[in-house]
Formats: structure tokens, C-alpha cells, sequence
């Protein structure tokens, strides 16, 4: 799919409801939605006022949905901090196709790289993300984060060379 079709179809929440709703709905797909709907709530206004939110609609439902920050205007670090496909949508592009746009609007925004922290439990991710371009930078007990340098981002990059 070409940029301009992405662009077409992926459709950006612009209220903090939208959020939550979408939130909500994919609640039992995402384990981190699983803590209630106050936290839910929490982290669509947080969404609302700091990152940015979009998803993926078909079929009058939306089938994916990534939640992501591009504000550290500082070390120009874009932050992916929620991404899901439902179950019968994966492995249908859904997932590269949310990714591929936060890092074009990373990079929009002036970002530099995309970071993002993934369970080391979750091999798929893990996996997904390795396929998409992101190296291990930091090790933790349950988790890892990742992060990718953004194509013709300025500045130099190295790359650890873990196994994801």
C-alpha cells in the first residue's frame, strides 16, 4: 500500500472519548488495557494531551489501533507506546501498516528514532519488531526496549547487536 492509501485509512482520534472508546475496545486484546476502565480513562487523556492515537477501521470496526508520543523535542525520540491488531486481522499488514505511519509522523515531527519497550515473553512482538528494523538497547528483568533510527534522521545511530 502505498503512503497516500495509508494515510487514507488510518484515522487519527481527535477526542479524549474517541480514545477511551477505542481503548475500551481493545481492552481484551492488549494485556496493559487490562487494569480497568479508570485506567483507561487515564491513559486516553493522557494520549489526548501529550501523544496521538489512530487506528485502523473496517468493515465499521476498528481492527488495530497504535497510541504513540512525539514530544521529546529534546533527544528527538519518538515513543510507540501501544500497538494491537485483533486476532483475525494479524498477519494481514494491519500491524506494519500502524507502525510505518507512527515512524513517518516521527519523522514529520522532527523525531530522530522511535523507541518503544516490548515483553520479553511476547516472541511475536518480538519478533515483529526485529522484522521492522528494531535493535535491543536496554535489557530489563520482564522486558526490553527496542528503538529504530528513523530513514535520513539526522545524527548518528549504533545499533546493538542483541538477538531479539
Amino acid at each position: 500500500m502505498n503512503e497516500g492509501a495509508m494515510q487514507e485509512r488510518i484515522v487519527l482520534c481527535r477526542t479524549p472519548d474517541e480514545i477511551q472508546a477505542l481503548l475500551e475496545r481493545f481492552h481484551m486484546v492488549l494485556p496493559s488495557l487490562k487494569r480497568g476502565k479508570a485506567f483507561r480513562a487515564a491513559m486516553a487523556e493522557k494520549f489526548f494531551q501529550h501523544g496521538k492515537v489512530v487506528f485502523i477501521p473496517e468493515d465499521g470496526r476498528a481492527v488495530g489501533f497504535a497510541a504513540f508520543y512525539c514530544n521529546d523535542h529534546v533527544e528527538r525520540k519518538g515513543y510507540l507506546s501501544m500497538i494491537a491488531v485483533y486476532p483475525d486481522m494479524q498477519g494481514k499488514g494491519c500491524g506494519k501498516e500502524l507502525l510505518t505511519y507512527v515512524e513517518h509522523t516521527a519523522k514529520d515531527c522532527g523525531m530522530r528514532t522511535v523507541w518503544l519497550e516490548v515483553s520479553k515473553a511476547n516472541g511475536s512482538a518480538r519478533s515483529f519488531y526485529r522484522k521492522n528494523g528494531y535493535v535491543p538497547v536496554e535489557m530489563r528483568p520482564e522486558s526490553m526496549i527496542c528503538a529504530k533510527k528513523l530513514e535520513n534522521a539526522s545524527d548518528e545511530w549504533t545499533e546493538d547487536t542483541h538477538d531479539v
